[in-house]
């Protein structure tokens, strides 16, 4: 059988090997298994010399296993007359995965003691000089009693020096073991090249790996995220949430900066994140910005590691051959129901609402991706083959490698965004606020609903729509004093800026239920904003002895509010981000 094999040779042995192949020969350890007899450890031996090279080959030419060429094995060895070393086994090196390797396996291999004596002062470590500031201890034993093995499991502590190489190589592998019998110490070190592929590296494995390749705290990425989140912040709408706002405002300044989505025939997505033996490109996110294109795993996580750099929580969402990103609108399950007439655009899990996003159609705008996603999401779904998982969840196992580049992508001038965003901010209204309006005005002309009522203003109010939200809470308060409405009036005033007619409907509010804390938390809130810190502390603090538990939820005034370096303004932009959407139902 054929197949294809990589050997390192330094100059004047690959000079011979190149004159005189034909004499050349590949030898490899013989092995007797529990299946029977194999072979392993493949070396290629040089005419007219003793020397051996390890080779590296893609599947055993014997069995037709599939090799890891980037790795090394050795089936067997002995460190002096009591210690065996069976099965080492150190896997290629990825760069981006380098957190990874310090507390989960690089390796593994198979200790015996053959001898008559207990072994003990038993150390295994591993060094791969450059790459590694001081060698890093296996989980090994410290004593080994006659006839016992174990396996064991080799770690590595690299430093970011693994991040400079952006070619692949080889470099040597050194793993030192040494132990006691008696009083006589023995020791022995056993070097193997072994790869170290370039930092884009990727197989897949494991999904999660995605989380190694984000980066949320690059300067290059933080400028271009920063500059283009300070686009449209004056503009006249909520926008739902925050969230939205912000992963609306990402997708558009990819899309005006001239990111695309391209398929790169030499690594396609598609074939090999089914092939967990592939060896796959991903870009970090200052390289994809720079490259202004991507396949869909290089644009995910650009796009995840945007938003996560302006604090939005964000997700990978898996269908056989594609990966795709969504991020947590920051709106409650059921406030999510009462406002998107299609709720399985959503993807619920807990009481935390994503919005999925379809990042390869970013020239398409950000409204056509997220409806894209969600069919994709809900035909996935029902074949039992979608896969979801968090940024957060990927960090768990996979740090993100923090490689920092260069970014010379110009983020997109004002007007290029305040464009784009008027027109997905209409998008947006009319894929979510037309189909709702429209059921809740057929519902309010069959049925006046002081209920629905609100709820109209409450749509409106998530869209910037502020005079017609206040003209439905208007109705609801004056057709039977309706207490949500007031607090969402006050709330509409508060965006408005006119604290003082916020004021007047909270206080009409807390007569008809002195001890509402949704009344008195927006009292508060409202006297907070205008600078009443006096009355706002009174209304706070009776609101904490009814209710601690929404205490805790804004605190306006409390630990959070004192701890160190937080000013008026800092506890103000809190404030705003956890009541100034939030509507009473």
């Amino acid at each position: 059988m054929d197949t294809d094999a990589v050997v390192k040779l330094e100059r004047d042995p690959a000079r011979d090997l190149f004159r005189n192949w034909q004499n050349a020969r590949v030898r490899a350890t013989r092995l007797q298994t529990d299946d029977g007899t194999t072979y392993d450890d493949f070396r290629v031996s040089l005419p007219d010399t003793t020397e051996q090279y390890p080779v590296g080959l893609w599947e055993n030419p014997f069995t037709g296993e599939k090799l890891d060429r980037y790795g090394t094995r050795v089936p067997s060895t002995t460190i002096g007359p009591d210690l065996l070393v069976r099965n080492l086994s150190i896997d290629g090196v990825f760069p981006a995965l380098f957190h990874y390797y310090a507390d989960h396996s690089l390796g593994t291999l198979t200790l015996q003691n053959i001898g008559a004596n207990t072994i003990t002062d038993l150390s295994v470590r591993l060094n791969v000089p450059g790459l590694m500031k001081a060698p890093t201890d296996a989980a090994a034993p410290t004593a080994l009693g006659v006839g016992q093995s174990v396996d064991v499991s080799i770690r590595a502590v690299f430093d970011r020096s693994v991040l400079d190489r952006n070619q692949g190589g080889s470099v040597s592998a050194e793993l030192s073991i040494q132990y006691t019998v008696g009083s006589k110490p023995y020791a022995d070190t056993i070097r193997r090249p072994i790869g170290l592929l370039n930092r884009n590296a990727m197989r897949w494995t494991d999904d999660l790996k995605v989380g190694a390749f984000m980066s949320t705290d690059d300067p290059a990425l933080l400028r271009w995220s920063g500059q283009v989140m300070g686009m449209g912040d004056d503009l006249a709408t909520n926008v739902l949430t925050r969230n939205l706002f912000s992963a609306v405002r990402m997708f558009e300044g990819m899309k005006a900066t001239g990111v695309r989505y391209v398929v790169d025939p030499a690594t396609p997505y598609e074939s090999l994140s089914r092939d967990s033996t592939a060896i796959d490109f991903l870009r970090f996110p200052t390289e994809t910005l720079d490259a202004k294109s991507g396949q869909c795993d290089d644009l995910s996580v650009l796009y995840n590691s945007l938003l996560e750099s302006v604090g939005v929580d964000t997700a990978y969402i898996t269908t056989p051959g594609h990966i795709f990103a969504a991020f947590n609108l920051g709106m409650s399950s059921e406030l999510a129901s009462k406002t998107f007439v299609k709720s399985e655009d959503l993807i619920v899990r807990g009481n935390v609402v994503w919005m999925p996003v379809e990042t390869t159609m970013v020239d398409d705008g950000f409204t056509k991706a997220w409806q894209t996603a969600a069919v994709e999401w809900r035909e996935a779904s029902a074949h039992g083959t979608a896969g979801f998982f968090t940024s957060k969840e990927a960090w768990q196992l996979y740090l993100p490698a923090s490689f920092f580049g260069v970014a010379s992508t110009v983020p997109p001038t004002r007007d290029q965004m305040l464009s784009l965003l008027d027109g997905e901010i209409d998008a947006i209204r009319a894929a979510v606020l037309a189909p709702k309006e429209a059921e809740l005005l057929a519902a309010l002309a069959k049925a006046p609903s002081v209920a629905q009522e609100n709820q109209l203003g409450i749509l409106y109010a998530q869209f910037g729509l502020l005079a017609k939200a206040l003209e439905r809470f208007e109705k609801a308060i004056a057709a039977n004093n309706y207490v949500p409405a007031m607090i969402n009036a006050a709330n509409v005033c508060g965006l408005q800026r006119d604290y003082a007619k916020g004021q007047e409907y909270l206080k009409r509010a807390q007569k008809l239920q002195p001890d509402n804390t949704r009344v008195l938390i927006a009292l508060a809130y409202s006297y907070f904003q205008a600078g009443n810190q006096a009355d706002a502390k009174v209304a706070y603090e009776r609101m904490s002895k009814v209710d601690p538990g929404l205490a805790a939820r804004y605190p306006l005034f409390g630990a959070s509010a004192a701890a160190p370096g937080q000013g008026r303004a800092a506890r103000a932009d809190k404030a705003t981000e956890l009541f100034g959407t939030d509507w009473t139902q």
